[in-house]
């Protein structure tokens, strides 16, 4: 493993270049935000000019970024909870099985890190890349690599067990609630009449496998591709004219959305459409799944379903190059930054169904408040996960939408805001 690491190089993919800049939150921006803040139960310090705002904004974002490595760490403690590619362990039903009642590891997670470390020697593609050079730049040594994925199995465990988390929802059924939240936006007309320019803030990127132990297909990110596609279906704009621009400050995640350009350019950038048969999606979702890529791609080859992995059927799409044309990628933490724009330049759309439940409330708010300053009015926000939080004033709440996706009546519930 050691010699494996040594010979890891971070390569960045081609990006297509952002008109748009970064900058921190203003404290003119916040400051309507402070009283209601702390009417919610939680409170911003006092600050008593806007330099002391910017020093304590910026070191604040020092300290966001610190937690993106704990976030990386759940992406590895997900693969090797859930991955089938590299052990014939079986795949366990949650990141909370990890450990026994005792909070130690059980037999199946430390035969998993063993088959995992024997991986990290044999093989070469993104994700073990990935995990070697997050393991290089943390000086991991090989005699310290099991205490260490150890480590953070147990903690990922215990932070699931505390937080409820589920493992149980597929990346697609969010796209599928986020596509008909659209959708009833469309007939209620409160969605923008014309659509250029949308955000997706935290992308999902399907990297770490599901309980189905969905690893046998490279990472991926669908998200961005769905919300073009139900822009064009829509009839809100065209695919191929939208500028989109992906937000997040993972490394792993920025690797790969950077990466996107020069595979679409090849046409090269695949989307394995899984469909587990046996989780009970409703006529509705199913169709989704049927359908998701008519627009934005063509048919491809889908990836071979291991023999070890069941009720799994396949869809794969390529990509078509234009679909992706105008993507622009941006490290930003959408707490601390916004996306600067230009008067009538903002963002129609912006997507965070994956970005606040992390957050405090404090944090949430903040990311509100930057969310809105990149609107342009009568722009909307889809937002999900999130406690309730001091709403800037120029978000006016259009209600939730719960999306039902199962024959039982799961569902998921989408927030959605308006730019005044």
């Amino acid at each position: 493993m050691a010699r494996s690491m040594a010979c890891v190089l971070f390569v960045a993919g081609s990006i297509c270049a952002s008109a748009q800049g970064v900058r921190y939150l203003r404290w003119q921006q916040i400051q309507p935000l402070t009283a209601s803040i702390t009417t919610a139960g939680e409170k911003l310090p006092d600050f008593p000019t806007a330099a002391a705002w910017d020093n304590w904004i910026r070191q604040r974002d020092w300290e966001l970024r610190g937690r993106t490595e704990q976030s990386v760490e759940d992406l590895i403690s997900g693969w090797i909870v859930f991955g089938s590619s590299f052990t014939t362990q079986p795949v366990l039903l949650s990141q909370k099985d990890a450990v026994n009642a005792a909070g130690d590891l059980t037999a199946v997670s430390r035969a998993r890190i063993d088959d995992f470390i024997k991986g990290l020697d044999t093989r070469d593609d993104e994700r073990w890349r990935d995990v070697l050079e997050f393991l290089r730049r943390l000086r991991v040594t090989e005699e310290e690599l099991p205490a260490f994925l150890g480590g953070i199995l147990r903690r990922s465990a215990l932070d699931h067990a505390n937080a409820g988390w589920s493992d149980e929802t597929a990346p697609l059924l969010m796209d599928f609630a986020m596509s008909e939240t659209l959708h009833a936006l469309k007939t209620s007309a409160a969605a923008p009449v014309h659509v250029h320019r949308v955000a997706v803030i935290s992308p999902e990127l399907d990297f770490s496998g599901r309980p189905d132990g969905y690893d046998f297909y490279p990472p991926q990110t669908v998200q961005p591709f769905a919300i073009l596609e139900a822009v064009e279906r829509l009839d809100l704009g065209r695919a191929a004219e939208v500028q989109l621009s992906l937000i997040d400050m993972n490394p792993f995640v920025l690797s790969h959305l950077r990466a996107i350009t020069g595979k679409l350019r090849s046409g090269h950038y695949i989307l394995q459409l899984p469909l587990n048969t046996a989780a009970g999606w409703n006529a509705e979702a199913l169709s989704y799944w049927n359908r998701l890529g008519e627009l934005i791609g063509t048919p491809a080859e889908p990836a071979a379903v291991p023999s070890g992995v069941h009720h799994v059927n396949m869809r794969a799409v390529a990509v078509k190059p234009q679909a992706g044309a105008r993507i622009s990628v941006n490290d930003l933490d959408i707490v601390a930054q916004s996306v600067e724009t230009a008067p009538g330049q903002g963002f129609d759309i912006v997507v965070a169904l994956n970005a606040l439940g992390e957050y405090d409330r404090v944090e949430q708010s903040l990311a509100l408040a930057s969310m809105a300053g990149m609107m342009n009015p009568g722009a909307v926000l889809l937002i999900s996960g999130a406690a309730p939080a001091s709403i800037p004033s120029e978000l006016e709440a259009l209600g939730s939408h719960r999306i039902v996706y199962s024959e039982s009546g799961v569902g998921i519930d989408i927030a959605v805001y308006r730019r005044r």
